[in-house]
């Protein structure tokens, strides 16, 4: 509008500013850890939804470094696959990680929630750790790609739901979800 720039907020910022949770104080409230000094239910509300975010992101970063460490191993000693061709297979994984992550850089700008996107990404996650039950290269391939992708944007999309939630993602909030999903390694 206007012909500035796009803001680097993107929608998700746009509708925070619109309903008036762009700062702290437009909200009455302070910063606050993890949920602590904001009190009563806003408070309680910001500690389960980063706690419930952690666990999330711990069995994302969970499966996202297990398939990273042990889809190869798996494929030569339980499927009975190559060397060479399990090597491919990891390309893959790795390269469907990136071309995930890369749709979300571009794309996360265009979503309105983050809700669809975590959806989406838990249910690519799931499918593909089911799918590693098989033994045949065609169900471990489609495991890999699976997985990469549905890895590639959760812990993005987790960082987005407190701000569409209009709670405050603080420098101790970040770092709680951040060490709980490193735990999930």
């Amino acid at each position: 509008e206007g012909g500035g720039t796009p803001d680097a907020r993107g929608k998700l910022g746009e509708e925070e500013a619109r309903l008036g949770g762009a700062s702290p104080d437009s909200r009455g409230g302070s910063r606050a850890s993890l949920g602590g000094s904001l009190g009563g239910s806003e408070g309680r509300r910001a500690a389960v939804l980063i706690a419930a975010a952690g666990v999330i992101g711990f069995f994302a970063n969970g499966c996202e470094h297990t398939a990273a460490t042990w889809l190869s191993p798996y494929g030569v000693r339980w499927c009975g696959l190559a060397d060479e061709r399990m090597a491919v297979m990891t390309s893959n994984y790795w390269t469907s990680m990136s071309a995930g992550r890369v749709a979300w850089a571009v794309g996360s700008s265009f979503v309105k929630s983050a809700w669809p996107v975590l959806l989406l990404n838990i249910a690519l996650c799931s499918i593909g750790s089911l799918l590693f039950c098989s033994t045949s290269e065609g169900a471990l391939l489609a495991a890999a790609l699976s997985l990469g992708v549905g890895v590639s944007s959760i812990f993005p999309a987790l960082v987005s739901l407190p701000a569409e939630l209009r709670v405050e993602m603080t420098p101790q909030r970040l770092a709680v979800l951040q060490l709980m999903a490193s735990a999930g390694e």
